[in-house]
């Protein structure tokens, strides 16, 4: 007795399908998350980084492409340069489509930058808002990047 030929079409189909799932898991299990930072550190972000930062940010980290004042123009002292490497550590551990390893590790990079640039701050700092701001942005980042 013969198959019918749905039967045939069946069986080929679970297959198929089967195998499709093994290849397809196999891949997935191999495969590295894209690096849209492309091995760069927040001291030197990618060109999409950099319009989301402050002009003083820009200027400060594409003198080239932004002039202008920059951190050092506003009385903090040398040490505010970790300031704008902070600012993009938090806005790489805001970015949902990292993983959260990914995310946790630039959170505390932000922290160690912001807790740097708290400790050595001048007092005449004209930017000691804007810091206490990302400190704040940084502290709401920690309740969902857990």
């Amino acid at each position: 007795m013969r198959p019918r030929p749905s039967a045939i079409r069946t069986t080929a189909a679970k297959v198929l399908a089967v195998a499709l799932v093994a290849c397809v898991g196999s891949f997935a299990a191999r495969a590295q998350p894209i690096d849209p930072y492309r091995g760069q550190t927040e001291w030197n972000p990618v060109d999409s980084e950099i319009p989301a930062l402050p002009p003083y940010c820009r200027a400060s980290l594409r003198p080239q492409q932004y002039p202008g004042p920059s951190t050092g123009d506003y009385g903090c002292g040398v040490w505010i340069n970790h300031f704008c490497p902070a600012l993009v550590a938090i806005n790489r551990a805001r970015n949902p489509l990292l993983p959260l390893e990914r995310r946790r590790y630039n959170l505390q990079l932000a922290d160690d930058h912001l807790a740097y640039t708290r400790r050595h701050l001048a007092p005449s700092c004209r930017l000691a808002q804007e810091l206490q701001l990302a400190e704040s942005r940084a502290k709401l980042t920690h309740s969902f990047v857990k």
